[in-house]
């Protein structure tokens, strides 16, 4: 089933759940990574022993681009271990996925700039004000590359994150988005059956989805 096949996924795939102990389930809020909500959650085995959201320790609402520091000092501290003693890390997005949202995005950034408006001809401008709009498409066009750039590929998205906690050395694994939102939310019912429907801003690049989950 779903639940499975995730927890299979946050293990690595080499001996299942029975092989770790401690995972650090991270919503890392920077560099690319889900600008909002930074959080960290603390699993022993696929018990939930602790979970935070960094905005709680930084009083700023929704804590847009922070990385959830002190999410983690505060999950480590209620287990009473060390980063040196996590066995893995689980981020809730997939990186595999997210190339699939580039091309859409592109195409937003040249709308919300304008340029595209400019170049189909329908309402000529000024040089200034073309100037304006090509400036203001390279700027979203470069916040776009440098978001893409830390989902390139699992190991790069891996690596950024490692480099936020120091000497890090552990498996950082990804999950599909949505997959994380359906599990969360199955896990904490009494059904062993059931349907999901998850409807989302954004995912990687999908805004809804059905699952069955069994």
């Amino acid at each position: 089933g779903l639940l499975r096949a995730c927890l299979h996924k946050s293990s690595g795939g080499s001996g299942g759940v029975g092989m770790t102990r401690w995972t650090l389930g991270l919503n890392p809020g920077s560099g690319g990574f889900n600008y909002h909500d930074p959080a960290a959650a603390l699993f022993d085995g696929t018990t939930l022993v602790a979970a935070a959201e960094e905005e709680r320790f930084n009083r700023q609402k929704s804590s847009a681009g922070h990385f959830p520091a002190q999410a983690i000092a505060s999950c480590l501290t209620s287990a009473g271990i060390t980063m040196a003693e996590v066995d893995r890390i689980a981020v809730g997005y997939a990186p595999e996925q997210w190339k699939n949202r580039l091309m859409p995005e592109v195409q937003r950034a040249l709308q919300s700039s304008g340029l595209l408006h400019l170049l189909d001809g329908a309402s000529p401008a000024s040089p200034t004000e073309t100037i304006q709009r090509v400036n203001a498409s390279i700027a979203e066009l470069s916040s776009l590359v440098n978001r893409y750039s830390s989902w390139a590929s699992p190991k790069t998205a891996g690596r950024r994150i490692r480099q936020r906690l120091g000497r890090f050395d552990k498996p950082v694994e990804f999950v599909a988005h949505h997959a994380a939102h359906v599990v969360a939310s199955w896990t904490m019912s009494d059904y062993s059956r059931a349907g999901g429907l998850v409807v989302d801003g954004v995912g990687e690049a999908a805004c809804a989805s059905g699952w069955r989950l069994d």
